[in-house]
């Protein structure tokens, strides 16, 4: 998947789950495989968590994006989106904002002047969380 094919297919310049969904059917390839794609692609500084059971198994981020702390095998921080997944297998939720010491401690988190997140609920007690940083002018 070059990163040229990708962005050709874009329907939308705003990071968005959805588009990975999509994305990874059109090319018939695995929605991670094709999130890993997504991050080389896209434009804009770009994380994506794969969580089991409401823990990180595989973080995937773009070279600019800070340092994620929780570590593999920790929950999902407890303010995210992504800590009590209430959703259905298949669920795609809104984008919203969230404080980015939550994902980013308090380090990484001065680099960053907006972060959002997306989650999307998979079957087995899997799920996908889409982090945007928007950096600010000192990151």
């Amino acid at each position: 998947m070059p990163p040229a094919r990708i962005l050709s297919n874009l329907t939308s310049r705003n990071p968005d789950l959805a588009e990975i969904v999509r994305l990874a059917s059109k090319f018939g390839v695995s929605r991670e495989a094709m999130a890993r794609g997504y991050i080389d692609a896209h434009r804009q500084t770009l994380a994506v968590i794969i969580l089991r059971a409401g823990k990180i198994d595989r973080v995937y981020r773009s070279k600019a994006f800070p340092w994620i702390e929780p570590c593999r095998a920790q929950r999902a921080p407890e303010d995210s989106i992504a800590f009590d997944f209430g959703f259905v297998p298949g669920q795609i939720s809104e984008v919203v904002e969230c404080d980015p010491k939550i994902w980013l401690g308090e380090y990484g988190a001065r680099k960053v002047a907006v972060l959002s997140e997306q989650g999307l609920a998979q079957a087995g007690g899997w799920a996908t969380v889409l982090l945007h940083a928007e950096l600010s002018d000192d990151g």
